[in-house]
């Protein structure tokens, strides 16, 4: 099962998850503008939405709620493109009070630092900090290859002091900052997670010079290690003419439980995941 944006999910690389997750919305939709709707082709776009980024959960928990929503409403007799419909509306609802709640209750919690870092591109983490009134500056370190970060500092510039950083020189930036905030792919159950490649080494510089290493995500992203699998892009977004050299592009990189501070989310500040695993 094959729609326009499903193609868009499995080639964009800098915008982020939650991006992604509602092109997965656009998907469903797109099926539900054809001229025939059946069961199994909902659940077949919803596997292949679920193949096309395994590193998103996200991505993943839309998918499946969307096909569970649809397959109750189905099964009253609601017509298939109506239901498929409603089941996107239904999700996207959801996830929209999650986010005002995330967005809230985060954005209160950080107003406490004037000057906090940020890494690459979140469009949770630029909400977040746009409207975090005691935030006066944002340092964003660029995320090379595809430098995502240039995205999250013209964004913010519109109602922050910014400066953007080269990400060699990450560790005069965590000097130069009070906190430190990232987004997040997927959350695994062992407090661990899975963030833009450089997340590693931001998190233990931040232990190192005694920052706060924040990670802003909605529990929705929670999920099993098993499956993960770390995405690498191709050689050319480095080194068009490298030859034979052989060039790493891992996109994605496993943080441990123990760098993270705290868990900024739809439940307020969560040191431990607990329950809500």
């Amino acid at each position: 099962m094959k729609t326009p944006s499903l193609d868009r999910v499995r080639a964009e690389r800098r915008l982020g998850s939650t991006a992604l997750a509602r092109m997965a919305l656009d998907c469903f939709r797109e099926l539900a503008a054809s001229e025939m709707v059946d069961d199994g082709d909902v659940k077949m776009l919803g596997l292949e939405l679920e193949k096309a980024r395994p590193s998103m959960a996200l991505l993943k928990r839309f998918s499946r709620e969307v096909v569970k929503r649809y397959q109750e409403l189905a099964s009253t007799g609601l017509e298939r493109r109506a239901a498929l419909l409603q089941a996107c509306e239904y999700v996207e609802s959801e996830y929209e009070g999650r986010m005002r709640e995330l967005v809230d209750k985060a954005s209160r919690y950080l107003s406490q630092y004037e000057r906090v870092l940020t890494h690459s591109h979140s469009g949770t983490v630029v909400n977040v900090l746009s409207r975090a009134l005691g935030v006066r500056k944002v340092l964003v370190l660029e995320s090379r290859p595809m430098c995502e970060g240039r995205i999250t500092a013209t964004t913010l510039s519109k109602t922050k002091q910014v400066e953007l950083w080269v990400d060699a020189a990450s560790g005069y930036a965590v000097q130069n900052c009070q906190a430190c905030v990232v987004g997040a792919d997927v959350i695994f159950p062992d407090g661990s997670f899975s963030g833009k490649v450089g997340s590693i080494p931001l998190a233990l510089l931040c232990r190192e010079y005694g920052r706060p290493f924040y990670v802003v995500a909605d529990l929705w992203k929670i999920d099993e290690k098993t499956g993960y699998i770390i995405e690498e892009g191709g050689a050319g977004e480095v080194w068009e003419e490298g030859g034979e050299v052989v060039v790493r592009n891992p996109y994605f990189e496993i943080v441990r439980a123990e760098l993270v501070h705290g868990y900024l989310t739809e439940k307020g500040f969560l040191k431990q995941l607990g329950q809500h695993v």
